[in-house]
């Protein structure tokens, strides 16, 4: 196949579609230890076999249209992520169906972290008391925080005065989502006249924004109307660093069925499905495929847009 300039000149020359697909393939091989393409895992299964597809074909389009975010995203060292674990969510398996490097860990490493990284708080945030502060400073000095579901009254404590938790708790439940700002760069690459469905998970807690400052990047109709708070996800300032915060999970575990497959996805996206890489996944649901997708392209968003910040 020769070497990577060579093939990076053949996809920009527009090779026909038919190869494209697995050409990005080859370049992933030549960039990554197959051990972390979990998109060619055929036992895969359940939610992480649709993450994997998604991503694949997020990846493929990225590459295609938006070479240097993909460039940005390669280059991404497992220092540059630190994900806090967490018992509920399970955001690394979104990096991981991409094969994004990351580090996870417990707290402790919250007192030397660098205003250049990325820090994901996964439900439930197991963050003792006393870190808070090391989290604030954190932020305060540059630093990106992801936050999930009941992570929430870790950022009211750390961050008062932008989002409250509303003590309403939702059923397992599946809510279409709106994109208030489709310009927006955190919402970039989603399709919001499909009207994605985000799952909830069984005692999500809905939130209120009590700050103008406060960005909506994704909210719900639906979500209001159930549980009175609308918004999905958003993104305020603090310091030179920003927080991000999402109801329920990333990692998204359960779906909207649906008669189309993913193979609509693809065609969206403008992704050839004739390919061997795409022949097997007739069986995943356009519905499901979308969600993974639509999670798994704001966290990408979000990471593409610290490391442009940090001059990447």
């Amino acid at each position: 196949m020769g070497n990577w300039l060579e093939l990076k000149k053949e996809i920009l020359k527009g090779l026909g579609k038919g190869k494209t697909c697995d050409l990005v393939e080859e370049v992933r091989k030549t960039r990554f230890n197959p051990s972390q393409k979990p998109s060619l895992k055929k036992g895969n299964q359940g939610s992480k076999r649709v993450y994997d597809y998604a991503t694949y074909l997020m990846l493929v389009n990225m590459y295609n249209s938006e070479y240097e975010n993909y460039r940005l995203l390669k280059s991404l060292k497992k220092d540059d992520i630190i994900i806090i674990r967490g018992k509920y969510d399970r955001a690394e398996e979104v990096l991981d169906s991409g094969g994004l490097p990351f580090t996870r860990t417990g707290d402790k490493i919250l007192s030397s972290l660098s205003p250049k990284q990325i820090l994901i708080l996964n439900c439930p945030g197991e963050i003792s008391r006393g870190r808070k502060k090391d989290l604030e400073d954190f932020v305060e000095s540059g630093g990106y925080l992801i936050s999930t579901d009941w992570a929430i009254e870790i950022v009211e404590e750390a961050f008062p005065g932008f989002i409250k938790y509303n003590d309403t708790l939702t059923e397992k439940d599946m809510v279409k989502i709106e994109i208030p700002d489709p310009q927006n760069e955190y919402v970039k690459g989603l399709f919001p006249k499909e009207k994605p469905v985000w799952w909830l998970e069984s005692k999500s807690y809905p939130f209120e924004t009590i700050n103008p400052k406060v960005k909506i990047l994704v909210k719900s109709e639906e979500l209001y109307n159930r549980y009175k708070a609308s918004p999905v996800g958003v993104v305020f300032d603090y310091g030179k660093g920003k927080v991000f915060h999402f109801i329920s999970h990333f990692y998204l575990q359960k779906f909207k069925a649906s008669r189309l497959s993913i193979h609509t996805l693809a065609n969206k996206l403008k992704i050839t499905t004739e390919n061997e890489i795409l022949k097997e996944t007739k069986d995943i649901p356009f519905e499901k495929a979308l969600s993974a997708y639509s999670s798994a392209r704001i966290l990408y968003n979000i990471i593409l847009d610290k490391l442009k910040k940090n001059g990447k």
